[in-house]
């Protein structure tokens, strides 16, 4: 068996290991035996072909895959069992009267403004409860009013009650588990919070300062786009450069969602992933592959920095890379092998996001359907292939909706029936929205005038999105409500699964005959 091969096997092994130990609580004790066990067979396999040049080697490669899941496991629960103070003081004091507490620290990502509040994620160096300090270095999430206007990396006192995160009234949505997975395990509302001065190390000091440096340029950019364009395109033309969503009416916000394409307007994997296969397919219209694969890496390197460079972001910007390099290389082999090797790294780095970061589930799912889906439908509907870049994009579009559907079936409990040709007819325009936004911006930064002119163009093509999914969105049948169960979800891609393997057997066939003939 080739290399890169058994590296695709125990990396995949690896990520289901993190996959169970999400949703199964295994004992040490049985995690200890199981990889004795496994180092038992796979020493002896190797003696085996080391001294008799033969062994079971099935038996050898699950012994393998065995103990790279059982890693897997290991990761997760080191990565998710040690203590945590915040949380443990809060369910200490439950039932009784809320006790106020002093936490110091640093404001760890750009705060959230909306509307008339904002959130802030303070990370909590030292928690005091009347005289008593400990040092800690955890999460809490702030809700205050917006009127003081906070940087990231403005180190913070705050005094006031701690509180469980609990979930929203009314939603399915698991507002908990979605803390959990960024390191929030408590919350606070309205305390009293003061800005204040503590030594600084000098790795944080230029972590903090080229962060500032981002978000302040990305501001300055957003500020120019706001100038350029007259509402709703300017906030919609900054949801799609930055996913920045806080200044779109709800109005629109529901439009986006029953037609499913608020995408385009988040910053996710899935976004990225499909807004990056458009740009390069529109690109090889007007250069060679080489040089569109190049400028699409550098388009993603700048949508990266525009967002803000976070964990999330950059997470989505690799598995679209990823998906990039595999569909340049253009083998499947290598593309399932470069799929499998950025999930890994990335779910090694932070296991919780296979459980937890829908982005990273929508991504991953999209990139699978872009690779190994969309050959396929190019396979069995060579006419449609054949359309141009209307008909690559239809393609890429089904094979992305048919497999991330069950993952946004599940979450937000819903399915756009209109979704396919809202999808097919706006992504073709969304690279030049892109295009124009970003040049209305910079041009207005160089020269106000400049950035209306372009900014008129923009607007146009910005009117034309926002009414096409206005319409699909108008239609009274365009979203109906569904509710499934992870096993649903999971007996869907089962068949998605077996569907694939017998049309791709098919095709391996046909492939193989043709070669006779």
């Amino acid at each position: 068996m080739h290399q890169a091969t058994v590296l695709r096997y125990v990396t995949l092994a690896f990520i289901a290991g993190v996959i169970v130990a999400s949703f199964v609580t295994v004992s040490s004790w049985t995690l200890g035996v199981v990889v004795v066990f496994c180092l038992v067979v796979v020493i002896f396999g190797s003696y085996g072909i080391s001294v008799h040049g033969r062994a079971p080697r099935m038996i050898l490669l699950l012994a393998c895959g065995l103990l790279c899941g059982i890693i897997g496991m290991w990761r997760m629960v080191s990565y998710t069992s040690h203590a945590h103070i915040l949380d443990q003081f809060v369910s200490d004091q439950s039932g009784g009267v809320k006790q106020k507490v002093l936490l110091v620290g640093i404001i760890a990502e750009d705060p959230a403004v909306s509307g008339d509040k904002q959130m802030l994620t303070v990370g909590v160096r030292f928690l005091q409860i009347d005289d008593a300090i400990y040092a800690t270095n955890e999460k809490t999430l702030i809700t205050l009013p917006a009127d003081t206007k906070y940087r990231y990396g403005d180190q913070v006192q705050v005094s006031g009650s701690l509180l469980l995160p609990y979930a929203i009234p009314g939603s399915t949505f698991d507002y908990p588990a979605s803390l959990a997975r960024k390191g929030v395990f408590a919350v606070m509302m309205n305390p009293k919070i003061e800005v204040v001065a503590f030594p600084r190390g000098t790795l944080e000091s230029v972590v903090v300062g080229i962060y500032r440096g981002i978000y302040g340029a990305r501001d300055v950019f957003v500020a120019s786009i706001d100038r350029a364009l007259p509402e709703p395109h300017g906030a919609f033309v900054a949801g799609v450069l930055i996913g920045s969503r806080s200044q779109l009416s709800d109005a629109i916000k529901q439009d986006f969602a029953r037609t499913s394409t608020s995408h385009i307007i988040a910053v996710s994997g899935y976004n990225i992933t499909i807004i990056a296969e458009v740009v390069a397919l529109i690109l090889l219209a007007f250069m060679p592959r080489s040089w569109a694969f190049w400028f699409t890496l550098g388009a993603l390197f700048v949508f990266m920095i525009l967002t803000g460079a976070q964990a999330s972001v950059i997470r989505a910007t690799i598995m679209g890379v990823a998906g990039l390099l595999a569909r340049h290389v253009g083998r499947l082999n290598t593309s399932s092998h470069t799929l499998a090797l950025a999930a890994g790294i990335m779910v090694a780095l932070d296991p919780t996001i296979v459980r937890y970061d829908v982005g990273f589930q929508l991504s991953f799912m999209a990139t699978v359907g872009i690779l190994f889906v969309a050959p396929l439908l190019e396979v069995r509907l060579p006419w449609l292939a054949r359309q141009g870049i209307v008909g690559e994009i239809f393609i890429m579009t089904v094979s992305a909706q048919l497999c991330v559907v069950p993952i946004l079936i599940y979450y937000f409990k819903n399915i756009s029936l209109v979704s396919l040709p809202a999808n097919l007819i706006i992504l073709p325009l969304v690279p030049y929205v892109m295009l124009l936004g970003f040049a209305a911006g910079l041009g207005g930064l160089l020269l106000p005038v400049l950035g209306q002119l372009i900014g008129y163009g923009t607007s146009l093509v910005s009117a034309a999105i926002l009414n096409v999914i206005h319409f699909f969105a108008a239609i009274p049948w365009a979203a109906v409500s569904v509710d499934v169960s992870w096993y649903t979800v999971l007996a869907s891609y089962v068949l998605l699964g077996i569907i694939y393997w017998y049309f791709a057997k098919v095709e391996a066939k046909r492939d193989e005959e043709r070669l006779r003939g």
